[in-house]
């Protein structure tokens, strides 16, 4: 779900009849937009069949004019939208991929992963809504975490060894909320621990000290991102989408945008300067890309491009954040 400044205004709902429901989110400060986005679409993304409706004041789509627009918000009550909150307010069509609450979890927060960090090769600008599937092909070595901390959705951090003596089904099992699945966890490693001889670990060019302070970080950063999606679910009574997607059914926005107000530091100040009414990639969004959060940077790699992050979340079918 696109995101408001408060939990109370967080439904955003189609248009129908003769009422048009929107969500503002009144975010201040906006560049020129131009055509050419700026980084462009990495690999096939899915698409959503989306009922695009357009504004019933008869001005056309919502955020395309230069004129004060009248709208109906969520709690019923008519007001003028100007055109820089028509600029910064999703588009009439916008929708959201699917959210669980907490109460969803039968399985237990200390037997669900809700995200990890995936080798080097998987990693996408930070921006980029893009995330791990748990479908016929995971684990993989186009959709697979690396070797190294999880967050679980009780909060806690746990290192895990990704290696041939992994149990892979053990492992998928993590990652659902209601599978009846509990010691999962447990059943990671069959023979009686990880054997060392993983391919997937990530240490990058650090030596001994310094993998273990970015092993400490990785951490930390980790129990961040857990908090954030933990408090943003007791704000807004659900889990953030994985997903939100725009009026052409592409994804537009990612759940690392929406937490940003749950995040450590002055992260708030970014989510006002991102343009919901344009693409992730779209040039009015080049700010917020070339100043991502230290949670998401790698810990690892100093010499990683700034822009991207290896943080990603599992989703699909029977996680915490399906798209599907």
């Amino acid at each position: 779900m696109f995101p408001s400044q408060s939990p109370k205004n967080v439904k955003l709902r189609r248009p129908s009849g003769s009422s048009v429901v929107v969500l503002l989110s009144l975010l201040a400060g906006c560049s020129e937009a131009t055509k050419e986005p700026v980084v462009k679409y990495e690999g096939s993304m899915p698409q959503k069949t989306i009922e695009s409706k357009s504004n019933q004041s008869g001005t056309g789509d919502f955020g395309s004019g230069n004129e004060s627009k009248i709208v109906v918000t969520p709690d019923g009550r008519i007001r003028n939208v100007s055109p820089e909150e028509q600029r910064r307010s999703p588009p009439p069509g916008s929708t959201t991929s699917k959210r669980t609450s907490l109460s969803d979890n039968t399985d237990g927060g200390k037997e669900t992963i809700w995200l990890g960090n995936v080798p080097d090769h998987l990693a996408v600008p930070w921006t980029k809504p893009q995330d791990l599937v748990l479908d016929s092909t995971f684990p993989s070595k186009d959709n697979t975490f690396a070797t190294g901390n999880f967050c679980f959705a009780d909060g806690s951090v746990r290192y895990i060894q990704i290696d041939d003596g992994i149990d892979a089904d053990a492992f998928r099992a993590l990652f659902t909320i209601a599978g009846n699945d509990q010691g999962a966890f447990g059943r990671l490693y069959p023979k009686g621990g990880p054997s060392g001889s993983s391919g997937q670990s990530n240490p990058g060019p650090l030596d001994r000290v310094a993998q273990s302070k970015a092993r400490m970080a990785s951490g930390n950063n980790m129990r961040m991102i857990g908090l954030a999606l933990t408090n943003y679910a007791f704000g807004y009574k659900k889990l953030p989408a994985a997903e939100g997607y725009g009026p052409d059914g592409k994804p537009w926005v990612s759940w690392r945008i929406t937490i940003l107000p749950f995040l450590p530091g002055d992260t708030s100040q970014l989510l006002k300067r991102y343009d919901f009414s344009v693409p992730w990639d779209h040039p009015n969004n080049e700010f917020v890309l070339k100043n991502m959060p230290d949670v998401f940077r790698d810990t690892s790699n100093p010499k990683a491009d700034p822009t991207k992050t290896r943080v990603m979340l599992m989703t699909g079918a029977g996680t915490a954040f399906p798209i599907d």
